[in-house]
Formats: C-alpha cells, structure tokens, sequence
C-alpha cells in the first residue's frame, strides 16, 4: 500500500500569542494531498499566511505579518 499526504502545522506569530506562554498559544494542524490544498483549509477556517509561508496569524488575531 502506497500512502501520501501533508500537514501542515500552524502556530500564531501574532505579538500576543509569542508572549503567552507556549501551552496557551493558537495552533492547529490540517491534513491534505499538497500544501495548498492545507493552507485552502487553513484560510477557510480563518488563518492568515504570509506570502513567504513564514509567518502565519490565528483567526480574529493580530493580522500584522511580515510578507
């Protein structure tokens, strides 16, 4: 059997959530075929990514992210 797949692990880069301690910090993961096929789920929930795929906010955060 062949299996495939991503995650993509999202942790708030948002000023308020790196200051909080790391347990209380928003993250999610999303599970899909490609990378874009988890940031369409991510961004469907809310998320925000950063065009350089570095940088990502929790819905209803900071959107202040470096591009």
């Amino acid at each position: 059997m062949i299996t495939s797949g991503y995650t993509l692990a999202l942790y708030c880069d948002c000023a308020k959530c790196k200051e909080d301690n790391y347990y209380f910090q928003a993250k999610t993961e999303y599970v899909g075929e490609t990378f874009a096929e988890c940031a369409k789920q991510a961004r469907e929930d809310g998320w925000t990514i950063s065009r350089c795929k570095r940088y990502c906010s929790a819905p209803k955060h900071s959107k202040a992210i470096k591009e």
